[in-house]
């Protein structure tokens, strides 16, 4: 089995090294081709944690529980734009 890094389904780029979309990560090597491609912050949507999120120390794991096919609340909107623009504040 190959340990290289694989990108997450659905990963794109929303701003160039800065902001990425991706669904949900399921195997180590999504979590490794993460931090190669310089992301240091995962934000998780999901009611539940991102399965083998704990594999990758490198990344920081930000959890925002959002019931599943509910749209987030203000404050999780909120929450979310500031760990962006802190992120963005140390240059990470």
């Amino acid at each position: 089995m190959s340990h290289a890094s694989v990108a997450p389904p659905n990963f794109s780029w929303v701003e160039p090294q800065k902001l990425a979309g991706l669904a949900c990560p399921s195997e180590s090597r999504h979590y490794k081709f993460l931090v190669e491609n310089g992301i240091k912050h995962l934000v998780c949507l999901l009611e539940s944690k991102p399965p083998k999120y704990d594999t990758c120390p490198e990344l920081i794991l930000h959890h925002i529980s959002i019931v599943d096919f509910t749209p987030p609340s203000l404050p999780q909107i909120l929450r979310f734009l500031s760990i962006v623009e802190e992120a963005n504040a140390k240059g990470e």
